[in-house]
């Protein structure tokens, strides 16, 4: 172990030198077939050490990483697959203030701790040849003795076309079903009323219809971009359009129902070349959150900034948002609306990240409330402060 461990946030940080793990491999390996079953396996499997160091990857780990098996080299498995938190902390995987709610840590220290089968489902935020991707895997920890050492067999299973499918079960068709029977209800009401409240009842008749297909729209377009098929329609506009529509937007959603928005545009306003329909969406999602999260009479702040190089939304409201909700915000199926829900946040990281080359990011306390914010890049030229197209 190293001699300084450093003190954590979760799991010990203490590891094993490469002399110590070549010496666990090779006993791995000699104790008989065991590596032998885990390559035939089609899932990702591993061995780790008292340390939560990978021993052994099987050939399926390696095909989905895409290197070779020395590259392993005792990395821990948030480590060697990406996580996004694996670098939160000096210790690595498993110690940052993060990993406390990482299902993948806790299995493993529950299934060290009790020496029994464990096994639960974690989200994973992971990067995977350059990209970004999230998904949910189902992880199943066993103890294995070799001689006086303990190990653990490690398995990963991609539950993450499951968990969409159930999302879109739970979500799409229970709201767009909602919805679509309150545009029944309405019509029905329409066929029978008087002149008089024809017209009222046809206004409310349209708000349903448009809330189903804004529903629709939202839908497709996280299908789209998951699919990496989203369709990109760049072109150059300027900043308040984009600041002021989004905000007209917000205004007009139901959340906003005794809720004020505070504007604080930045002037002189510049030119931005980006996909104007996904930035209002990937905007109007932030205000509804955090419309969402504000009670009545309370209000938000909307706010614009820019810089040589790219352009700054900002949306703050005044409530917090707890560590083990922050730590998840952003990862698919994680809602505090309910299961099945949760697909705004992830679809503002997403749409942003993947797909205007932008970044999303947060900060929130008791004390001064939460802030989301999204940066849009002005490329591909940048004009002087003073100027616009």
């Amino acid at each position: 172990m190293s001699p300084v461990p450093v003190e954590t946030y979760y799991a010990p940080s203490a590891r094993l030198d490469s002399e110590q793990i070549s010496y666990q491999l090779r006993d791995i390996v000699d104790e008989g077939r065991i590596t032998e079953v885990l390559n035939a396996a089609p899932y990702i499997a591993m061995i780790t050490n008292s340390a939560r160091q990978i021993v052994f990857g099987n050939t399926e780990l390696l095909r989905f990483l895409d290197i070779p098996a020395d590259l392993l080299d005792g990395q821990r498995p948030g480590e060697i697959l990406g996580c996004s938190h694996s670098a939160d902390h000096p210790g690595g995987c498993g110690t940052g203030r993060n990993c406390r709610f990482c299902g993948l840590v806790g299995v493993l220290l529950e299934s060290w701790k009790s020496e029994q089968r464990v096994m639960d489902e974690a989200r994973l935020f992971i990067q995977q040849k350059g990209k970004a991707i999230a998904c949910d895997v189902r992880v199943t920890a066993s103890p294995l003795h070799i001689g006086s050492d303990l190990f653990l067999l490690v398995f990963l299973d991609d539950i993450s076309s499951q968990k969409k499918r159930e999302r879109l079960e739970r979500t799409f068709f229970h709201d767009v079903m909602n919805t679509a029977g309150g545009v029944k209800n309405l019509a029905m009401y329409l066929a029978e009323t008087g002149c008089e409240k024809a017209v009222r009842t046809s206004r409310m008749l349209v708000e349903q219809s448009s809330l189903l297909i804004e529903e629709i729209r939202s839908q497709r377009l996280l299908i789209d971009a998951e699919s990496d098929i989203l369709a990109i329609s760049p072109r150059f506009i300027d900043s308040l359009v984009l600041f002021t529509e989004a905000g007209s937007a917000a205004e007009s959603l139901k959340e906003s129902e005794h809720r004020s928005i505070e504007y604080l545009p930045a002037s002189p306003y510049v030119d931005v070349y980006t996909d104007p329909v996904l930035v209002k969406r990937v905007l109007l999602n932030m205000l509804k959150n955090a419309l969402e999260a504000t009670p009545a009479g309370g209000h938000i702040r909307f706010e614009m900034e820019y810089a040589a190089t790219d352009v700054t939304f900002r949306v703050w409201n005044l409530g917090a948002i707890p560590d083990e909700v922050g730590s998840q915000i952003f990862h698919r199926s994680f809602s505090t609306k309910g299961p099945g829900r949760g697909t705004g946040t992830y679809s503002m990281r997403l749409i942003t990240e993947q797909y205007l080359d932008g970044s999303v990011s947060f900060v929130s306390d008791k004390e001064s409330g939460t802030q989301f914010e999204i940066r849009i890049p002005r490329k591909p030229c940048f004009f002087p402060v003073d100027q616009r197209a």
